[in-house]
């Protein structure tokens, strides 16, 4: 059995987009630009903070670095409208009662990633973007976060909602499932090379007790 789980965050452990999409529109309203919906939020995360202001700006570039700023220092703060996604609070103590590992990879800036998981998951194993590593889909977090939780590749499998993730298992040499509750569709998850779906916790966990060595 695989005994590392790999899970990106937003969208595939969180329903962060109204947050998300809060902070985005507050501080579009604070430099009178236009606000975002919560389609265009869902579709502008998945690269990094910073690729998402670049996105909400469109073609505002020239503000980028003052809006990323003051999208960042805001930002933590937005954690009211976050929610669990269905059934997941029991999947977590079924797989965790069988003995499975959990630990996060994702895009969203170290800080952030830990002050949202410390109120949904505390004791978590948290791997944020940082200065050390590129962004997904590199695989270099991905990779150090395995051997920083003691396993090799062949004990892992990387669970995501975005092609990014199918992208970074991918160049990680390990498998990836993906979860169809988040923020992308089946069709651009196909498009991007994913191969396995889960479209509930439940199938989920059958599709992770049912991985060959």
């Amino acid at each position: 059995m695989k005994k590392l789980l790999l899970f990106d965050l937003d969208g595939t452990i969180l329903y962060t987009v109204p947050d998300i999409m809060a902070c985005c529109n507050d501080v579009l309203s604070e430099f009178s630009l236009p606000p975002i919906s919560e389609e265009e939020t869902k579709a502008f995360v998945g690269n990094g903070a910073k690729k998402l202001v670049e996105r909400m700006l469109k073609d505002k570039y020239d503000l980028l670095e003052e809006v990323y700023a003051r999208y960042s220092s805001l930002f933590p703060s937005y954690r009211n409208r976050t929610t669990y996604y269905p059934g997941e609070l029991a999947f977590f103590r079924q797989m965790n009662a069988l003995g499975y590992s959990f630990a996060v990879v994702t895009n969203k800036p170290q800080e952030t990633a830990n002050a949202v998981m410390n109120r949904f998951f505390p004791g978590w194993k948290v791997f944020g973007q940082t200065d050390s590593f590129p962004v997904k889909p590199d695989p270099s977090l991905t990779l150090f976060a395995i051997e920083r939780m003691g396993f090799s590749k062949e004990d892992c499998v990387f669970i995501g909602d975005g092609e990014t993730d199918v992208e970074t298992a991918k160049r990680a040499g390990i498998p990836c499932i993906s979860v169809l509750w988040g923020y992308r569709s089946r069709k651009t998850l196909e498009e991007a090379g994913a191969t396995c779906f889960a479209s509930s916790f439940e199938e989920l966990k059958t599709i992770i007790c049912n991985l060959e060595d």
